[in-house]
């Protein structure tokens, strides 16, 4: 219904709508974002958008606009909210987001037609104006009526403001709203009541959960100068000038493949001002970390300034003003020390891991004969976990590479020189690897070699047809002999209650035990050894799947231990001489059962090392040192 002939207007050239819209408006969430500021701005509580396949609806519940307002400050270009009447606040007493009173044009950009619908919490008026964009081009440089489809006074609504776009132009998907505008907002520390959902759902903010690996300035306290750490890990820091600024830097786990998220965003009042960037910090230590780097400034000030400090789409700050030039180069000292800690953090952590799964790193560095060789290797081998590129693996194999060279006095110059490195850069460090490839292959060798000695063992224990018992305790020390996933499992301790109830319930077997189980973290693997010439019977097989039973049964009642069994073997000798036990030990290889007989245990174990060492000798020309180091141990 509209009352009094009320008409309205836009005074300014078409031209401008394009410029201010279209142009500048190309993602759905930015334009969604100018609408929900406008929301903040006007003191809402929620801001509710529904997304469907013809057209956006942006609903608030704030304190709306009078007929006047929506002349004065929706269709007027330019107008600064913080300008009129001199507030820089709302009624409630939030810092307003709005500045340059261009926003509202946003819908343009993925839409030819915006309707506005609002009642004014003050005077009670309801108004409903279309704006199309086609109408608007039309025009041209006139001054353009705009259709006024509703007009109340004295409306008994609720205040607040509908916004509802069609005509859409681009698609639009829930998804990347969600993600958008969860980036271009940050109310971390305001305690207004304020809610973004869409289609029913309230947005989520500053969720990186369990993917974040560091976390700065908490993961390095006392590292960054005039900052105080929070509870949550937040910093705040007093720059030169007295200006305050919060922040928190996280470092994740794995890459960020999502560009919106790598680097760090500044935000203003609440409001993006910045995209991620990383404060143009040039080539420095640990700069690789800047793939797994995101971060969040909160810097209001830099919107408080009578200078527009802020590009007009809150894209980029203007940081060679004199206003910003401090904390401009403050992040950037930040960042260079959150990076040199990220790679040392690293690094710290990578050899950890490597000696909790296998202490073999430590110990063969203190088998080091001097103090000083044991702190030159250990020294080298943490610059070498600071390629952020190099796997645990590939650094505990070149870790032993570098104590076997240190032993034999090989390349000693280049250890040093690693070792000494105070700041070492990737490129220097992969440099200084380029000149070891052989070395480390021919140490590579050295220690698998010690590992053909060890087959070599084996294969006497079975032709000398030791006991089950001597060689369960043998294999047990060295798990990697029956396959190569075992390098990191080691004898399980902590579960022998549940072991011996099992054991408990074979009266059959005389006494018999569970020759050997292993674990590493919540996998155990469970092994039936039986004397090398004895052959596979009948009564080996009933009593491993009886095993395999009971303590699958045991496992599962106590759901505490987190543990599962997953896989068995079984090793015997002659295990197809009978045609009908092949049925047996195909239906047990279904559940994970499998069956080895010594001979293939052994060639398994000795393929896994003799081949490289055979492809090694045939690719390098120094074959007689090959040969000194590999005869020895194929030769038993």
């Amino acid at each position: 219904m509209v009352e009094n002939n009320k008409t309205l207007h836009l005074d300014f050239k078409a031209r401008t709508i394009q410029h201010l819209g279209v142009d500048m408006y190309q993602k759905p969430a930015a334009v969604l974002a100018e609408f929900v500021a406008n929301s903040f701005d006007a003191d809402a509580n929620v801001v509710d958008i529904t997304i469907t396949n013809d057209k956006i609806v942006v609903q608030d519940d704030g304190c709306g606009m009078s007929f006047e307002d929506c002349q004065q400050k929706f269709l007027t270009v330019g107008v600064d909210k913080r300008e009129c009447g001199q507030k820089k606040t709302s009624p409630s007493g939030r810092p307003l987001m709005g500045r340059k009173g261009i926003g509202k044009f946003a819908g343009f950009g993925i839409a030819k037609t915006i309707v506005v619908e609002t009642v004014s919490a003050i005077s009670k008026e309801k108004t409903a104006f279309l704006l199309d964009y086609d109408t608007i081009e039309i025009q041209g440089n006139a001054s353009s009526f705009v259709q006024v489809e509703n007009y109340q006074e004295n409306c008994s609504e609720s205040s607040g403001t509908r916004i509802t776009l069609t005509n859409l132009e681009k698609t639009v998907k829930e998804s990347e709203v969600i993600r958008g505008l969860g980036k271009r907002f940050c109310f971390k520390f305001d305690s207004y009541n304020f809610t973004i959902k869409i289609n029913g759902n309230p947005i989520q903010f500053d969720d990186l959960g369990d993917s974040v690996e560091f976390s700065f300035p908490r993961d390095s306290s006392g590292s960054f100068a005039n900052t105080e750490i929070d509870s949550c890990g937040w910093g705040k820091t007093t720059l030169a000038d007295g200006k305050t600024f919060k922040w928190n830097v996280s470092l994740l786990k794995n890459t960020i493949k999502d560009a919106d998220l790598r680097g760090i965003s500044v935000f203003a009042h609440s409001k993006l001002a910045q995209v991620p960037w990383d404060f143009e910090i040039g080539a420095v230590e640990g700069q690789h970390g800047l793939s797994y780097l995101t971060g969040t400034i909160i810097a209001d000030y830099i919107d408080d300034s009578p200078v527009d400090l802020i590009a007009t789409e809150r894209q980029r700050v203007n940081w060679r003003h004199e206003k910003t030039l401090s904390l401009y180069s403050t992040a950037q000292s930040f960042i260079k020390i959150i990076l040199k800690r990220w790679a040392e953090l690293r690094a710290e952590r990578k050899i950890k891991k490597i000696n909790e799964k296998a202490n073999c790193l430590n110990q063969a560095i203190e088998s080091l004969k001097t103090s000083d060789d044991k702190k030159v290797v250990k020294k080298a081998i943490l610059n070498l976990a600071k390629i952020p590129t190099i796997t645990q693996k590939q650094l505990e194999e070149m870790g032993q590479s570098i104590v076997f060279a240190r032993k034999k006095g090989r390349v000693s110059d280049l250890i040093e020189r690693i070792s000494g490195m105070e700041n070492p850069t990737e490129s220097i460090l992969l440099e200084a690897l380029q000149e070891t490839n052989f070395v480390n292959a021919l140490n590579y060798t050295e220690v698998i070699s010690l590992k053909l000695s060890v087959i070599s063992e084996l294969k006497k224990l079975i032709k000398e047809k030791a006991l089950e018992n001597t060689i369960r305790d043998f294999l047990s020390k060295n798990p990697w002999l029956i396959s190569e996933e075992l390098e990191t499992f080691r004898v399980e301790t902590s579960l022998n209650h549940i072991f011996e109830d099992t054991e408990g319930s074979f009266s059959d077997y005389d006494g018999k035990r569970v020759d050997l189980i292993l674990s590493s973290g919540k996998n155990l693997i469970l092994f039936e050894f039986m004397r090398p010439s004895k052959p596979l019977d009948e009564d080996h097989i009933n009593r491993v799947q009886k095993y395999v039973a009971n303590i699958t049964a045991q496992l599962n009642d106590n759901t505490g231990l987190g543990k599962q069994l997953q896989k068995t073997y079984l090793v015997a000798d002659d295990i197809s001489r009978k045609p009908a036990m092949s049925v047996y030990i195909q239906s047990m290889a279904n559940n994970c059962i499998f069956v080895l007989d010594w001979d293939t245990l052994l060639a398994q174990a000795e393929s896994q090392y003799k081949e490289f060492i055979d492809n090694f000798q045939t690719r390098n020309p120094e074959k007689e040192l090959m040969e000194d180091i590999t005869k020895p141990s194929l030769a038993k």
